[in-house]
């Protein structure tokens, strides 16, 4: 439980008392650099007899390894939080809070999503980045396209799972809600991919119609691992 916190996702440490997600957003929710010594030191065990002694040392070091990784990524989300915050400064972008995040696999790339008067500022930085200086992409809200939907308690849940990081865009059939607190790919096309988004509209029954958007990731995958990699290095 207590692991889940480090995630972006969270966990309701507090329920039944509160629903409020504990996320502290230092590590993805899946990361090979934690899970290996773990996995290593299982499979280590395989090979060994049951009344061996290192059975036990080889998995006390897995779970060394990957606390001390644990810790890092704390130092590493505080560092990234000031690059961040002291880019936004001296470009002279006011904002009322921001949430930073590692990006998929690692712990090198970041991206922050700082919220101000009318939408976000969006960028990446990655460790291994040449310069401090962040170039920062803004997204509107747009939350008054919501209309009569937006206080419907099927939108309350939404923002509430996004932590209130959330833009709305016209679609076909209704509005559509993208998560920001777990990112958004930019496509050399100009098309914008979300882990999460929502179409919300309304039916006569059962009402208001709350339906997952499946982004197309298999027809993209190339060329997001392509970007992905490349921002990881610094590029």
């Amino acid at each position: 439980v207590l692991l889940d916190c480090f995630t972006g996702y969270g966990t309701q440490l507090w329920w039944p008392i509160s629903d409020d997600r504990i996320a502290w957003n230092s590590i993805f929710i899946i990361d090979p650099t934690y899970t290996a010594p773990l996995l290593l030191g299982v499979v280590a065990c395989l090979f060994l007899q049951r009344t061996s002694a290192w059975r036990r040392r080889i998995n006390h070091l897995g779970l060394a390894v990957s606390t001390v990784y644990l810790a890092l990524t704390l130092f590493n989300k505080h560092y990234v939080e000031r690059v961040f915050t002291n880019s936004l400064h001296r470009q002279g972008i006011a904002v009322e809070r921001l949430m930073t995040s590692p990006t998929a696999l690692n712990n090198l790339l970041w991206y922050v999503v700082a919220e101000g008067e009318d939408g976000y500022h969006f960028g990446y930085y990655s460790l291994l980045d040449s310069t401090t200086e962040v170039e920062f992409q803004f997204l509107p809200r747009q939350e008054e396209l919501l209309g009569s939907l937006a206080n419907t308690y099927e939108v309350d849940r939404l923002k509430w799972f996004a932590d209130g990081y959330f833009c709305v865009r016209q679609h076909e059939e209704g509005v559509s809600l993208g998560i920001l607190k777990f990112g958004k790919i930019d496509l050399p096309s100009g098309q914008e991919l979300y882990p999460f988004a929502y179409r919300v509209h309304r039916r006569s029954n059962p009402g208001v119609v709350v339906e997952r958007i499946e982004a197309p990731w298999s027809d993209h995958i190339e060329t997001v691992l392509g970007l992905w990699w490349m921002r990881v290095k610094g590029q």
